[in-house]
C-alpha cells in the first residue's frame, strides 16, 4: 500500500484572492528550504524552520523532490522516519518499502558535547540526524545476534566511561555499567565488535593501545593485552569469519584475540583529499557483501574532516565514498528485525 503523496509543488491564492503563483515566485523564503513563506502557509509547514517534521529532509526536498509529508515524520507509517529511509534505500512513500540494513554513526565534536546519532548513507555518505544518545564521546557500536545496538561512551555528570544499548528509532541511550577503564590506566575506547562466534565483545582501549572485552551484562572492561602498535584511529571490526581487524593511521592489521597482538596485513593508501594525518576511528564490514565501510577522519584542522570510505582487506587501499557528517566516531551496519 502506498501513502497519498504531496504534490510537487503547490500554488496559492496571492493575497488579492486571484492569481496563482507559480512554483518559481520571488517570495522570501526565510528558512531557505526551497519552499518560499507563502507555500509553507498553504502547507502548513514551519517558515522558519527548514524541517518542519524533523525527518532529516528539509521542507522543499520532500515536496520538490520526494513527494513526501513534510508534516509527518514517517510519511508512509512504516515506523522509519522518511529521512532514514531515503538513505538506506527504501522508498519513504510506501508501506512495503522498508530498509533491511541501516548504516549508523555516531558523531562527536568537542569531548563536552552530547554524541548525536545518525542514519548514513553508505552511497554518498550524507547523514540523517535521528537524536541524541545522552552520553558523551560516543566512539564504538556493534550490534550482537539478537539485534541488540551498544556502544560506548562518557556518562556527563560523572564522566565516567560506560557501556549502553541504543534504541535505533531515536538514538537514547540506555546504560549497562560502567566499564572501569581507570582501573585499566586506560582512559577511552576507541572501537568496539562482537565477535559473530559466540557473541563477545571486543573493544580497543587507549591510551596503551590495548585489545580487550566488555561484558555485556556490566559493562566491565578486561585488558588482554596491548597490540604492539600505536598512534591514532584504531578502528575495530570482526569479519565474518572472526577474523579481527584493526585499523589505525597507517596499517590495517589482525588481532590476536587471546592476547591482542597485532599482524600487520597491508599498509593504508589514502587518497586525496584526505592526505594530512589521516586515520580510521570506526569500521564495520557490510554482512551481506563483506565490504569494510570506514569512518576517515583527516585531521589537519581543529574541527577535522570526515569522510565515509571503504577498505580493501587485501591492498590496504582506502576509497571515499562521500563527504560525511564531521566527528564520525562510529559506524554500525544494522540489521533491521521486522515483526513477523
Amino acid at each position: 500500500m502506498t501513502r497519498a503523496r504531496v504534490n510537487d509543488r503547490v500554488g496559492f491564492e496571492d493575497n488579492q484572492g486571484g492569481a496563482i503563483v507559480g512554483p518559481h515566485s520571488n517570495m522570501p523564503d526565510t528558512d531557505l528550504d526551497g519552499l518560499d513563506d507563502a507555500e509553507e502557509a498553504q502547507l502548513g509547514t514551519d517558515p522558519e524552520k527548514p524541517d518542519s517534521d524533523t525527518d532529516g529532509l528539509s521542507d522543499g526536498e520532500e515536496v520538490n523532490r520526494h513527494g513526501t509529508n513534510p508534516l509527518l515524520s514517517d510519511t508512509d507509517d512504516d515506523t522509519f522516519a522518511d529521512g532514514v529511509e531515503l538513505v538506506s534505500g527504501a522508498d519513504p512513500g510506501d508501506l512495503n518499502s522498508v530498509p533491511s540494513l541501516i548504516l549508523y554513526g555516531a558523531s562527536h565534536r568537542g569531548s563536552n558535547s552530547l554524541s548525536t546519532f545518525y542514519a548514513i548513507d553508505p552511497t554518498t555518505g550524507r547523514a540523517i540526524r535521528i537524536g541524541r544518545f545522552g552520553f558523551q564521546s560516543v566512539s564504538g557500536m556493534d550490534t550482537d545476534v539478537d539485534g541488540i545496538l551498544y556502544a560506548t561512551g562518557v556518562q556527563p555528570d560523572t564522566r565516567t566511561s560506560m557501556l549502553f544499548t541504543v534504541d535505533p528509532t531515536s538514538g537514547v541511550g540506555t546504560a549497562v555499567g560502567p566499564t572501569g577503564l581507570a582501573d585499566l590506566g586506560m582512559r577511552a575506547i576507541t572501537d568496539i565488535s562482537f565477535r559473530p562466534a559466540d557473541n563477545a565483545l571486543y573493544a580497543y582501549f587507549g591510551p596503551g593501545d590495548t585489545a580487550g572485552t566488555l561484558d555485556v551484562m556490566t559493562g566491565r572492561a578486561t585488558a588482554i593485552g596491548s597490540s604492539g602498535v600505536s598512534c591514532c584511529g584504531n578502528g575495530l571490526a570482526f569479519d565474518s569469519d572472526a577474523t579481527l581487524f584493526h585499523a589505525n593511521d597507517n596499517a590495517l592489521n589482525v588481532l590476536d584475540q587471546s592476547n591482542g597482538a597485532a599482524t600487520r596485513t597491508a599498509l593504508l593508501n589514502f587518497p586525496s583529499p584526505a592526505v594530512y594525518n589521516p586515520r580510521i576511528n570506526a569500521m564495520d564490514f557490510h554482512p551481506e557483501t563483506g565490504t569494510l565501510f570506514t569512518s576517515l577522519n583527516d585531521g589537519n584542522t581543529r574541527f577535522p574532516k570526515n569522510y565515509l570510505a571503504t577498505l580493501d582487506i587485501n591492498t590496504g587501499r582506502v576509497t571515499l565514498v562521500g563527504r560525511t557528517v564531521d566527528g564520525l566516531d562510529a559506524l554500525v551496519w544494522f540489521p533491521v528485525q521486522l515483526a513477523p
